[in-house]
C-alpha cells in the first residue's frame, strides 16, 4: 500500500512540474507531441503582434516568440506553437516555406522534439523591455567616486606599479621613479563624508539649480516683454508714417487736379472766343449775301417812272424799309464784337 502512495504521489508531482515548465500554462505530454515551427529571415516590421494576428488563421497559438537584441531589435527568427500538435505544425511550415513577405523569402520548418527546450517560451506572455545598456554603463562610469573608492582605486595602481618596479630591477634597469606611491604618501586621506552631510549638500545643489534655472526663466520672461514692446513700437511708427504718407498724397492729389481744371479751364476759353467769332463771321456774311440781291432789285425800280401806289402796295414796302434800315445796325453790332 505504501509503494502505491508513494507511485502515485510522484506521479502527481511530475504531472505538476510538466504543467509549470510548459509555455503559458498548458499542459504538455509525452503522448502527444509539441507542434513548434521555426521561422527565419522574418523581415523588420513583422513582430509579435503581426505574427499573432497572421499565423492564428491557420489555429489556436500558444507560445509565440521572437528573438530579439539587448537593445531590443528584432534578430530575424521566431517560433511559433500551436495547440493542434504537429499535424497544422506541419501545414504551417509547408505552406510558409519559401514565402515572399515585404522582400525577403520566409525559410521555416518543424522543430525535432529533441531541439524543443523546455524553457523556450519563458517569459514572452510580457512585453519586451528594452535595457538601455550603453547609457547605464555610462552612468556607472561617470557617476562620482565616493572615499572608499577612490582608496581602493589608488591601492591597486599602486600594486601595479610595485610590479613594474620588480620587473625593471629583474632586468637589471635601474631606474626610479615617484609615482602613485608618493602622491598617497604626501596627499592627506579627505575625511569621509556622513550620509546627513552627503544628503544637505545634494539638497543644496538641487536648490542652487532650481534658482539658476528660476533666474534664468525670469531673464527669458523679461527679454520677450521687450522684445514685444519693441515690435508694436515698430508698428505704431509704421503706421503713423503711412498715414502721414496717405494724407501728403491725398493733398498733392487735390492740388494737382485743381491745377488741371484751371488749364484744362484756360484751354477752353480761347476755343469758346474762336466759336462767338466764327458764329459773328456767319452771320454777317449770311446778312451780306441777303443784302446785294435787295440792292440790284431796288435799282432798276428807281430808274423806272413808279407808277401810283396803292393803299396796299404802300403797306408792303414799309417793312423793306424798316429792313433796310435795321441792316446796318447789326453790322455795327457784329463788328464791336469782333473788335472785343
Amino acid at each position: 500500500m505504501l509503494i502505491c502512495v508513494c507511485a502515485c504521489v510522484w506521479v502527481c508531482l511530475s504531472q505538476s512540474k510538466a504543467k509549470a515548465a510548459a509555455p503559458n500554462g498548458s499542459a504538455s505530454s509525452s503522448s502527444a507531441p509539441r507542434g513548434v515551427v521555426y521561422l527565419g529571415h522574418v523581415p523588420w516590421g513583422f513582430f509579435e503582434s503581426n505574427m499573432r494576428d497572421f499565423f492564428s488563421q491557420f489555429g489556436d497559438i500558444v507560445g509565440l516568440k521572437l528573438s530579439r537584441s539587448r537593445g531590443g531589435r528584432s534578430k530575424g527568427y521566431g517560433f511559433v506553437e500551436f495547440r493542434e500538435g504537429l499535424e497544422t505544425a506541419s501545414i504551417v511550415a509547408d505552406t510558409m516555406n519559401g514565402y515572399m513577405m515585404f522582400g525577403q523569402t520566409l525559410k521555416s520548418h518543424v522543430l525535432e522534439q529533441r531541439n524543443i527546450h523546455a524553457k523556450l517560451f519563458e517569459g514572452t506572455d510580457r512585453p519586451f523591455r528594452v535595457m538601455p545598456g550603453g547609457a547605464l554603463q555610462a552612468q556607472a562610469q561617470n557617476a562620482p567616486r565616493t572615499v572608499s573608492a577612490e582608496q581602493k582605486r589608488l591601492e591597486r595602481l599602486k600594486k601595479k606599479e610595485e610590479a613594474k618596479r620588480a620587473q625593471l630591477a629583474q632586468l637589471g634597469i635601474k631606474y626610479s621613479f615617484p609615482g602613485y606611491a608618493a602622491s598617497t604618501e604626501t596627499a592627506p586621506a579627505p575625511a569621509e563624508k556622513d550620509a546627513a552631510t552627503l544628503a544637505a549638500e545634494a539638497a543644496a545643489k538641487a536648490s542652487s539649480k532650481r534658482k539658476g534655472t528660476a533666474k534664468k526663466d525670469k531673464a527669458a520672461i523679461k527679454e520677450r516683454k521687450q522684445k514685444e514692446k519693441a515690435k508694436r513700437a515698430e508698428k505704431g511708427e509704421q503706421a503713423s508714417s503711412s498715414k502721414g504718407k496717405n494724407g501728403s498724397d491725398k493733398k498733392d492729389s487735390a492740388t494737382s487736379n485743381g491745377s488741371h481744371k484751371k488749364t484744362e479751364a484756360e484751354q477752353k476759353e480761347p476755343a469758346q472766343q474762336n466759336g462767338s467769332q466764327k458764329k459773328a463771321t456767319a452771320a454777317s456774311s449770311k446778312k451780306a449775301a441777303t443784302a446785294k440781291p435787295a440792292a440790284a432789285a431796288a435799282a432798276p425800280a428807281a430808274a423806272s417812272p413808279a407808277p401810283a401806289a396803292t393803299p396796299a402796295a404802300a403797306s408792303k414796302k414799309r417793312p423793306a424799309s424798316a429792313a433796310s434800315a435795321q441792316k446796318p445796325a447789326a453790322a455795327a453790332s457784329s463788328a464791336k464784337k469782333q473788335k472785343k
